[in-house]
């Protein structure tokens, strides 16, 4: 038997285990497209709990989820697969900001792991490819912080002297600090 859960809110829940969803023993389950935000557990899986069952998640995000042991995701003698998925700002008091897992092995591919404290993945897993997975709060997306040009997470004065001191006005960039105080992608830092 298997069970579908598609554009699924799971917010602010709270359990022993598993705040937001508790799946044991079985198979079968896919969540697409799902959001698990601020849910919380005593002990394991702020927002799922995987025990003795492997689920799907395809293109869910998981953020500011908290438990003792995996602040978003606890398997235990489970290997569920996650993908297209984000895991930010979630924490552990223990183990695996984002996933940590016992007696199993999560395949993970296309997914952006990135903020969860203390650590982003406990455990063995899978790295199916495609993946960004920062222990610090370093976006995945460079998008996030196209004016962080120092690269340190970062936008401030840093930043802003050194668009400063790579100012060209018409002329093209020479050097890598100038490449990446070029915000727009033209060769040239000019304000456009």
């Amino acid at each position: 038997q298997s069970t579908s859960f598609t554009d699924c809110l799971f917010v602010e829940n709270s359990a022993f285990e598993g705040g937001a969803m508790l799946a044991t023993f079985g198979s079968g389950i896919t969540l697409t497209s799902c959001v698990f935000e601020r849910n919380t557990a005593a002990l394991n899986g702020g927002a799922a709990y995987n025990n003795l069952n492997s689920p799907t998640f395809q293109d869910c995000r998981f953020t500011g989820n908290t438990a003792g042991y995996g602040g978003a995701v606890r398997n235990v003698f489970a290997s569920p697969k996650f993908r297209d998925c984000s895991f930010t700002e979630n924490a552990a008091e223990f183990f695996g900001g984002a996933i940590t897992t016992m007696n199993g092995r999560p395949d993970v591919s296309g997914s952006n792991i990135w903020c969860n404290t203390p650590d982003a993945i406990d455990g063995s897993y899978d790295d199916e490819g495609d993946n960004c997975i920062n222990t610090d709060c370093t976006s995945c997306d460079a998008a996030d912080c196209a004016g962080d040009i120092n690269g340190d997470g970062t936008v401030d004065g840093a930043d802003v002297g050194g668009l400063l001191s790579s100012w060209t006005g018409n002329a093209d960039c020479e050097s890598a600090s100038c490449l990446d105080a070029d915000l727009n992608g033209d060769n040239r830092v000019d304000g456009s």
